[in-house]
């Protein structure tokens, strides 16, 4: 169990570190807001994207180009590499052994001894049963959204890559929401200001810098 947990924190430290680049020119970044952009970094003349979250969905939600944003997304979803898949099937094992050693048929039913859902079935039913209730909306959200990508002039099914970008420009016809204007009336120092006074309040806390 110790190594297992060893594990886990390697596994969250190579995510944490990643230190994969990618290169793009102002052209394969159309759509990204300037204030974005002007978070990006430097080299060679060309934009630096980072795996860090900012980067990853300032291009996943903003950029018009699809292929920059399967290129964000592929290096984005492997983090870590081999080294997390080795980590990743080393843990599995290790489960199955603990498991084995203390008289389980598996880890789920070890994990959820003491939680509410109690063991794997309950699981599987709420799931299902979720899954039976929200298919159609959901088929039916999917099929909204590909008219829409359509309708923008890109052919083809919804791709991974796709989903952010085409809800946020759909949100952003439907409900003229556009986020960069919300941003301005939320600048950081005051936002996080009041967070902190709120938290004093509910908690008695008092932060000092």
């Amino acid at each position: 169990m110790k190594k297992i947990i060893e594990n886990q924190t390697a596994f969250s430290v190579n995510l944490a570190e990643e230190k994969t680049e990618l290169l793009f020119s102002k052209e394969q970044l159309a759509g990204v807001p300037d204030n974005t952009m002007a978070t990006f970094g430097r080299k060679d003349g060309a934009y630096v994207i980072t795996m860090k979250y900012p980067d990853v969905f300032g291009v996943l939600e903003n950029c018009s180009v699809s292929d920059t944003r399967r290129q964000v997304m592929t290096a984005f979803n492997n983090r870590g590499g081999q080294k997390n898949i080795d980590l990743l099937t080393e843990t599995i094992e290790l489960r199955k052994k603990a498991v084995h050693i203390l008289g389980y048929p598996n880890f789920p039913s070890y994990a959820l001894e003491n939680e509410m859902a109690e063991t794997p079935e309950n699981v599987k039913r709420f799931l299902f049963d979720l899954r039976a209730k929200l298919e159609a909306s959901g088929r039916k959200e999917l099929e909204e959204l590909t008219r829409f990508k359509h309708e923008c002039g890109e052919e083809g099914p919804l791709q991974p890559w796709d989903f952010s970008y085409y809800i946020k420009k759909l949100k952003e016809k439907l409900y003229h929401v556009d986020d960069n204007l919300v941003k301005e009336y939320f600048p950081t120092e005051h936002v996080v200001a009041e967070m902190l006074s709120i938290y004093q309040e509910i908690f008695g806390l008092t932060f000092k810098e």
